[in-house]
């Protein structure tokens, strides 16, 4: 699942949404869009209130990266028992080069 994901780099329009407090500068993530493919339980429904009476409330999805903490965590402890799988099957074989050099 992990490998589905695509992460990007992406600015935030600031300015056109001021009272929403965005930070400035390139941002890291993912899109809510993608994710939700994905991760449908990590992406969530939002709704801001307006710039003026006016206007109406922003809608918006957000993707809770907290929640992606543990399947990133156990998608990292699947690939480091497949890579010491390799190492030792690595291990062996160069100790039967060894042995097959040695006769």
């Amino acid at each position: 699942m992990v490998k589905k994901l695509n992460p990007v780099s992406y600015l935030l329009k600031a300015e056109q949404y001021k009272n929403m407090n965005f930070p400035t500068g390139t941002q890291y993530g993912f899109v809510a869009q993608e994710m939700e493919k994905v991760f449908p339980l990590l992406v969530e429904n939002g709704s801001h209130p307006g710039n003026d009476k006016s206007s109406p409330d922003l809608k918006f999805k957000a993707v809770n990266y907290i929640g992606l903490i543990p399947v990133l965590t156990k998608a990292m402890q699947e690939q480091q028992q497949v890579i010491e799988k390799q190492q030792k099957a690595i291990d062996d074989l160069l100790k039967r080069v060894e042995k097959l050099e040695n006769k």
